[in-house]
């Protein structure tokens, strides 16, 4: 986001929106063009026409609902598939328990947000064969959870 509003909350705001990045007047231009492509290193390379995205050997077909590491479809939970699905479509951004159990289980979920973790530690051991070097489900302690993809 490129503003010339500087206020906390304003900022805090456009981020809170799901701006990537937040700069106000006065800036230099080679700042900005570094920022941008800082961004564009974090986002993985598609067509908005394939339904399917390659983070190494790992692959999401969105369209199929389907999760391959190494060519095999990886076995997941309704609830795990959602949550890969649901965080990978978004790869960089943090989301608490919260966010997610909103997201993710539904606004009618009355269970404990530790229902977060469990489906994590899940889906972690369910990837364990896709590359290190590719990414990865981090935790962002204090803060949340993120698919984090290496550039």
């Amino acid at each position: 986001m490129l503003t010339a509003r500087d206020g906390i909350d304003t900022r805090l705001a456009g981020l809170d929106g799901g701006a990537d990045d937040y700069m106000s007047k006065p800036f230099i231009p080679e700042e900005v063009v570094a920022r941008v492509n800082a961004v564009l290193r974090r986002r993985p390379l598609w067509s908005d026409n394939d339904s399917r995205r390659f983070y190494g050997n790992l692959v999401i077909d969105f369209a199929a609902k389907q999760v391959l590491v190494n060519g095999v479809e990886v076995a997941l939970s309704p609830r795990e598939l959602s949550l890969m699905l649901y965080l990978a479509e978004r790869p960089g951004r943090t989301f608490t328990r919260e966010q997610l159990i909103e997201q993710v289980w539904g606004m009618d979920y009355d269970g404990s947000d530790r229902a977060v973790d469990l489906s994590i530690k899940r889906l972690r051991q369910s990837l364990s064969y896709w590359s290190a070097e590719a990414g990865e489900i981090r935790t962002l302690r204090g803060m949340g959870y993120q698919f984090w993809l290496k550039q």
